[in-house]
This record gives C-alpha cells, sequence and structure tokens, in this order.
C-alpha cells in the first residue's frame, strides 16, 4: 500500500507509471472495503444467529410452562373430583359408612351395566384386590376399590367397557371419576360376599 503512494507521488500525473499505480491503489482500496464488509456482515449473522436461538429457547421455555400449567390444573381438578367423591357430595352413593348405593345409583348402575361388566371382567377384578391390597381387612379393600375405580377403571374394565362408561359420562354431562363411588362399591360388595365378608366389618377397621 505505501509503495503504490510512493510511486503516485514520484510519478508525473499522466504517465504510464502514474495510471498503473494509480489503477493499483484503486484496487487495493476495493478490496480492503470489500474485505472489511464482508466481515462486518458475518459478524452480524453470527449475532442474529445465537439471538435466533436464544429466542427459540426462550419460546421453548414458555411452551413447557404452559404445559406444566395444564398438567397442574388436571391434577387439581382430578383431586378435587376425588375429594368431593369422598365427602359425600356424590348423588350415586349414600356418605354414611357402610357406603351404599342410592336409589339414583341404582338406577345409573343399570344404565352403565356394571354388573354385567363386572362378571365379564371378574377374573381381572379379583386380582387387582388380591394382588394390590397389602392388607385385606375390610376398610382397606373398600377404600382400594373405590379409588381405583375413581382414578383408573382399566384396573377392573377393558378399554372397550371403560369408553362405553365415558360416553354416558358424556351424554349425562359429568365427569366419568363421578362415577367411581358407584362403581367401588359394587366391585366391594361382590368381592366380600365371595369371601364371606360382612359390609359392616369395614367401619372395625376405619382409622380414627
Amino acid at each position: 500500500m505505501l509503495d503504490l503512494l510512493r510511486d503516485i507521488l514520484k510519478s508525473d500525473a499522466g504517465s504510464f507509471g502514474f495510471v498503473i499505480a494509480l489503477f493499483g491503489l484503486i484496487i487495493y482500496a476495493v478490496y480492503y472495503v470489500t474485505r472489511f464488509t464482508t466481515k462486518i456482515s458475518v459478524e452480524h449473522d453470527g449475532t442474529e444467529k445465537r439471538a435466533n436461538r436464544i429466542e427459540e429457547a426462550i419460546d421453548k421455555l414458555k411452551d413447557s410452562v404452559v404445559l406444566i400449567k395444564g398438567d397442574l390444573t388436571g391434577i387439581k381438578e382430578q383431586l378435587n373430583r376425588m375429594s368431593n367423591n369422598r365427602a359425600g357430595n356424590n348423588p350415586f352413593t349414600l356418605s354414611q359408612s357402610p357406603v351404599a348405593l342410592t336409589q339414583t345409583g341404582k338406577e345409573m348402575a343399570g344404565r352403565l351395566q356394571i354388573a354385567r361388566r363386572m362378571a365379564a371382567n371378574w377374573s381381572r377384578i379379583y386380582a387387582a384386590i388380591e394382588t394390590k391390597v397389602k392388607d385385606k381387612n375390610p376398610y382397606d379393600i373398600q377404600q382400594f376399590c373405590i379409588e381405583r375405580a375413581t382414578v383408573n377403571l382399566s384396573d377392573f374394565f377393558t378399554e372397550e367397557d371403560v369408553r362405553e362408561i365415558k360416553q354416558v359420562a358424556f351424554e349425562e354431562g359429568v365427569s366419568v371419576e363421578l362415577f367411581g363411588s358407584l362403581i367401588g362399591v359394587m366391585v366391594r360388595d361382590a368381592y366380600f360376599k365371595e369371601k364371606g365378608i360382612n359390609t359392616n366389618e369395614a367401619d372395625a377397621h376405619t382409622p380414627h
């Protein structure tokens, strides 16, 4: 660069050497400016890409927060339904112990065809109680039957049975968990009958 400037200053204006030196200076200037511009562009692109990655990470974090909030809301609603089920706010079962079906509960049990479904799935139901209830006292058996029927009907029935029960709940405009105590009481009664257990014995083992 300095040599080009020296040649231009020493050459006579308009001479061949002057023109060559000037032309070389122009080429160098264009090259230098282009290189500098390219470097700035690359650095800008890199910064922009990093910014985009940060924005994508923030968006994913926001999506995760939304999903977590939805899961927590669902869990809260389910716990509320279970609480109502146990607190005697269920139209299908009597609140006094031992828990029994109301007349409305008996009618709904008929519509849901619970007796037929229990007969068809009795080996599954019996195995669930035998393997999952550690202490076989009447109260724990009763609680297990009601809670499993409320939380996970597939422990007792086939997928088709569960789907049909959910359809009835949809038609009635209620949550399927509301049927939990109804189904649980019927399962309890059938198991107690097979084992020769009186339903009143559940009270003797109720925690105080």
